[in-house]
């Protein structure tokens, strides 16, 4: 079995597309059915959601910590909902030790 590991020299819009296409390509053939992503304001679990629609894949979507800077979290509640309705995992949390200090 080959793999690949691709680095990306610049932070570009579009390096997201292409790291989704490369988890596809990952996804044919295996049995891996969920996919873990990262997505602090909404847009790139939203854009995931949209590109994997077809593939049968459930994200699990991270959004940012809450934290006691901001008084509410970035990721749209709506969203939540919407993810939630297509079978998606939203799941909101804490990073242990992170916020020491505060």
């Amino acid at each position: 079995m080959d793999r690949k590991i691709t680095y990306f020299e610049d932070l570009r819009d579009d390096n997201t597309e292409t790291t989704f296409s490369l988890a596809r390509e990952r996804l044919k053939g295996s049995a891996i059915k969920k996919l873990v992503l990262a997505s602090t304001t909404g847009a790139t679990a939203e854009r995931a959601a949209e590109f994997f629609r077809d593939d049968g894949v459930k994200l699990i979507v991270i959004p940012h910590q809450f934290d006691f800077k901001r008084e509410a979290n970035p990721f749209p509640p709506d969203l939540t909902v919407k993810l939630k309705q297509m079978g998606h995992e939203v799941h909101f949390s804490t990073m242990l030790f992170h916020t020491d200090g505060f």
